[in-house]
């Protein structure tokens, strides 16, 4: 083989790697932290290139020493019915609240979207009726257990916000329904600390966090759903919808 062919074969194959990337995560896969070794007993799901199966999740839910506080500076807007109707309807529609403040008090199922392709939804509607009946028994013993989507969607300007924001709500709730206050959107840029810390790792994927009554990230999970992850998932709403303790209150802080 000469050596044109060789590179021109070389190349074919470096824009098959870089189109399976984008697709399937291998892109967003090289952001993925390293996991921790076997610690306490607990193993780690790890990511390979061009996986889209659930992955990154640990086999049980982390102690409270090795997890990470859901962060307090996270807005979104939420997406209710009621706020497209009357007199203060922009107002409505524009006003912001912080996430954590909706989790604190109850454990939280709190699956992310990156974006609003139509598979993406899909795959997290998938993930909420792996959850939603283990929720709803628990819920059903006043376990205060709840299930939340937030959808991650940046407008191209800030000039185009309160449209974007308009279109985005009713997208969203058409598409998940659910109880009001249960569907979210995060319109603003999602910042790197914050990408480690809910586990935003790939934008073609879902994320699955459960979150204790002290707003801390007990579990995380990239990817979509399969049978091991949602089991995983049940069994620790149900141990997370068990424990008590002492709360305390978070700051309530200004929304910028």
């Amino acid at each position: 083989m000469s050596i044109a062919v060789k590179n021109i074969s070389s190349r074919i194959s470096e824009n098959v790697a870089t189109i399976s990337s984008a697709l399937f995560g291998g892109r967003t896969g090289k952001l993925y932290p390293s996991l921790p070794d076997v610690r306490k007993g607990i193993t780690f799901k790890p990511y390979t290139d061009g996986l889209t199966a659930a992955h990154h999740y640990p086999n049980t839910l982390l102690p409270v020493d090795l997890s990470s506080r859901f962060p307090s500076e996270f807005p979104v807007y939420a997406c209710d019915r009621s706020r497209y109707f009357g007199k203060h309807v922009l107002g409505d529609i524009r006003e912001k609240c912080l996430l954590d403040q909706r989790l604190f008090g109850r454990v939280s199922a709190v699956v992310f979207t990156r974006g609003t392709a139509h598979s993406s939804l899909e795959h997290a509607r998938r993930w909420e009726h792996a959850l939603r009946d283990q929720i709803e028994r628990a819920d059903a013993e006043r376990k205060q257990l709840q299930l939340l989507h937030v959808v991650t969607s940046t407008p191209i300007s800030s000039l185009l916000l309160t449209g974007h924001v308009i279109s985005m709500q009713s997208l969203i709730k058409s598409t998940f329904g659910g109880p009001e206050g249960t569907n979210f959107l995060a319109a603003k840029k999602i910042s790197p600390e914050h990408t480690r810390t809910l586990c935003l790792y790939n934008e073609a994927l879902p994320t699955v966090l459960l979150v204790d009554r002290h707003c801390r990230i007990r579990w995380h999970c990239i990817g979509l759903q399969t049978e091991e992850a949602a089991e995983i998932a049940r069994l620790g709403l149900r141990a997370l919808s068990r424990e008590r303790g002492t709360f305390f209150r978070p700051a309530v802080s200004a929304i910028r």
